[in-house]
């Protein structure tokens, strides 16, 4: 098993955009949402219009692309960093978990859905 940092610059290229895309994907689906409320900002308020704005514009499959152009306003950040990029955010959530995950080499064994 590797780690992230073992990998090549290529190898944790491709790690994060898995990521990424899988993350987005799940936005664009609703199998992952945000509490604005809890979080004190309109991220999923964000995520919502723009997959709205897709289907208005009656192109659904592009609800993905809406949402990496959608920004929203997090009241944490300093005001020169307001409205914050959607896309800037999923990036940031997605980099934990690639730096946490270990990647198994040709031969090993992996089983997955134990714990």
């Amino acid at each position: 098993m590797k780690t992230y940092n073992e990998l090549t610059s290529k190898q944790q290229a491709e790690a994060l955009e898995r990521i990424f895309s899988e993350t987005l994907q799940d936005m664009a689906s609703g199998a992952l949402r945000f509490d604005d409320d809890k979080n004190g900002d309109n991220l999923q308020a964000s995520v919502d219009a723009a997959i709205q704005e897709s289907e208005d514009q009656q192109v659904p499959w592009f609800a993905a692309e809406f949402i990496l152009e959608a920004t929203y306003i997090d009241p944490k950040l300093p005001d020169e960093d307001n409205p914050a990029s959607v896309r800037d955010f999923i990036k940031g959530i997605s980099l934990p978990v690639v730096e946490m995950a270990l990647y198994p080499e040709n031969g090993e064994w992996v089983i997955e859905g134990v714990a």
